[in-house]
Order: structure tokens, then sequence, then C-alpha cells
């Protein structure tokens, strides 16, 4: 049997502070509402195009298989540290659950315990119609049909709202290859994945559109946090270049099945 979609109501802009859409997400991570049933992918699947989803996890078992641990194992668990924090994150931000057990948590918290959070794990959603150029010889123009997404959190401070977003990474060392390979203080990838979330807020008419926007990596070694601002319109221009590669890909696709059937 299926699983049943999850749903969220997401807060909308407006006088009485009552309008919202009510967002879906199904097992296979794409997201759809009432108004608008097509069912479109995370925005964490199409910033993949900038890299592996899981470099992370690879840095990891790297480091754990020249101390004689399975690279798979390791990966995994890499993993499952980062869903773990993610969890211990949004049961502080929604009920101030203090899980004193995950030291990666309360390295976080040392760093955040006095920010004003308006939401954790938000869904978001949008449909966007807007033109790609796609220079495939054959068909000159394609829609980048839209995108949903998780949000990690977002926060307020003197009336501006800072759109969040939590990674890990193994240690100090980890950061400091970023800024080598990188030439940027943070990872392509992840700007790009905040630029998404910060397009379908600012779109959809959020209450939550933000002025800000940061990611926090945190280390797994539990020395501590790295928070670095970013520009949202930066991110927001790596974003829709991935969404170019994701509509290239799929118009490849469509005419390789075309060429098949001729």
């Amino acid at each position: 049997m299926a699983k049943k979609p999850e749903q969220q109501n997401h807060p909308l802009r407006s006088e009485d502070g009552t309008d919202f859409v009510t967002i879906y997400r199904d097992g296979r991570h794409r997201y759809w509402t009432n108004a608008s049933q097509d069912k479109h992918p995370s925005v964490s699947s199409i910033v993949s195009y900038l890299g592996p989803p899981f470099g992370a996890g690879v840095g990891y078992a790297k480091k754990q298989l020249s101390q004689g641990v399975d690279p798979v194992e390791a990966s995994a668990r890499a993993r499952e540290i980062g869903s773990e924090l993610h969890q211990s994150i949004h049961e502080y931000i929604t009920n101030r659950t203090i899980d004193e057990d995950n030291r990666l948590f309360i390295e976080w918290l040392k760093e955040f315990s006095n920010t004003t959070f308006l939401a954790s794990e938000q869904f978001v959603y949008l449909d966007m119609k807007t033109p790609v150029p796609i220079d495939s010889g054959v068909r000159s123009w394609e829609f980048f049909p839209g995108f949903g997404g998780t949000l990690d959190a977002v926060s307020i401070t003197d009336d501006e709202i800072t759109l969040h977003d939590w990674k890990t990474l193994d240690d100090p060392g980890s950061y400091e290859s970023i800024l080598k390979r990188e030439k940027l203080p943070f990872r392509i990838s992840d700007a790009a994945q905040i630029g998404g979330y910060a397009h379908a807020l600012y779109k959809m008419g959020s209450a939550y559109a933000p002025q800000r926007a940061s990611i926090t990596y945190i280390f797994r070694d539990g020395s501590g946090t790295k928070t670095v601002p970013l520009d949202i319109t930066i991110c927001m221009t790596l974003f829709f270049g991935c969404g170019a590669l994701y509509m290239a890909e799929g118009s490849a696709r469509g005419l390789a099945n075309d060429a098949e059937n001729i």
C-alpha cells in the first residue's frame, strides 16, 4: 500500500494573517497543492546537477575508510548523523525540546539559543511556467514547470526574516577544503538550494519571504559551527542555472526516445 502523502499549511501574506496554501509531499519527495495537482521535483534533486547530493557523506566515508571502517556503513552513518541533527533542531524550534545526547545539536544551540524562529521543516511549492532557453537545435524553448521543497528554518530579527539551511561537515578542515575548491565561503550547490527556496517563498506570496539567508555548517567532530551569510540574488541565479540543466537533460531524454521510436 502506498504511503499517505504528508501535508502542511504554508502561511501566506495577508491583512488578517489567515491565508494559507496546503502543500503535499509524497515518498518520492514530489510536491503539489490542492490548486495544482502537478507533482513537481524537489529543490534538492534540481541542484544535484552541481555535484553529488551526498558529497559530505562521501568525505566522511573516506575518512572512516582510512581508519578501517567500512565505507558504505560510514557514508550511511554520515547521512544518519545529518538526519538526527535536523530532527533535534526541528524538535527544539517547534517544541523547545533540548536533545542533550546529541553533541552536534548542543553546538548548534550555542549559536542559536537566542534566535526567534518562525518555522522549521516548512514545505514550499511553485508552478514557475517560466521559459528557459534550451539549445537543443530542435526545441528552442521549454518550460521549467516548477518545484517544491522543505526548507530547514526561518527566523526573524528586527522585522527582517532570515532563511536558514543546516549542513554537516566532518570538521573545520573540511570547511577549509570548500574554501580552496570553490573559491567561495560555501558550496555552490548549497547556495543554489537556498536560492530555490527563496524564489518559491517570494513568488508564492509566503509570510516567510526572506530579506536575508545563511548556511550553517555543523562539524561532525563536535568542534563547533560556521555560519555563512549569503546574497539571495546570487543564490537564485545559481538555482535558475540548475533549472536550465535539469530541463536540458529532460529535453535530451525526450529527443533520444523520439529517435528510438523512428
